[in-house]
């Protein structure tokens, strides 16, 4: 088993993802996003995490992270529910409430990027809500589509664990390829 410590300024590791392009880790620790290169697990057993972006205030708190490596952009969840898109090239993040209409009424409470393998093409990012599920399209200027979901296929119980799902309108998806 190959044990790894990290150094520097780190002292916990709020959320994690991976740049499988840049054969690195991007972590965010407190308010900074920090990369650890993969290959040196190989060869030390102490690393020190390069820092990228030094993140604003409304960014802290980090609950979710995922990668672009097209863009060479990270997209953070914070556990108040704000999206942040944080260039890497420029070191620059912004709340994409500020950019995606559709979020300054939503509070995001999960997010997945979706990729079209063996093509350069930036992610969608599907976002659950409180209002329900919306996708935001990168490349088509922040579009967003929200998708029906028809609640009543997963059981009388879903409002149990679920109370926000009783006030969606309950229709057939229609987004559905």
């Amino acid at each position: 088993m190959l044990q790894v410590s990290i150094g520097g300024d780190v002292t916990r590791v709020d959320t994690m993802t991976s740049d499988w392009v840049g054969h690195r880790l991007l972590l965010v620790s407190g308010q900074v996003l920090y990369q650890l290169p993969l290959d040196a697990f190989q060869t030390t057993s102490l690393l020190t995490p390069k820092k990228l972006i030094e993140l604003s205030m409304g960014a802290t708190d980090a609950k979710q992270l995922t990668f672009d490596p097209f863009k060479n952009t990270a997209y953070l969840l914070t556990r108040n529910g704000s999206l942040f898109s944080l260039n890497l090239a420029h070191a620059h993040g912004v709340n994409l409430a500020l950019a995606v209409p559709c979020l300054t009424s939503k509070t995001v409470t999960w997010i997945m990027t979706e990729f079209a393998w063996n093509r350069a093409s930036s992610p969608k990012i599907h976002a659950l809500t409180w209002n329900g599920l919306t996708v935001i399209d990168v490349e088509e200027n922040n579009k967003c589509n929200d998708i029906n979901i028809d609640w009543e296929k997963f059981g009388g119980a879903l409002n149990r664990y679920f109370p926000w799902a009783s006030s969606i309108e309950r229709q057939k998806p229609t987004n559905f390829k």
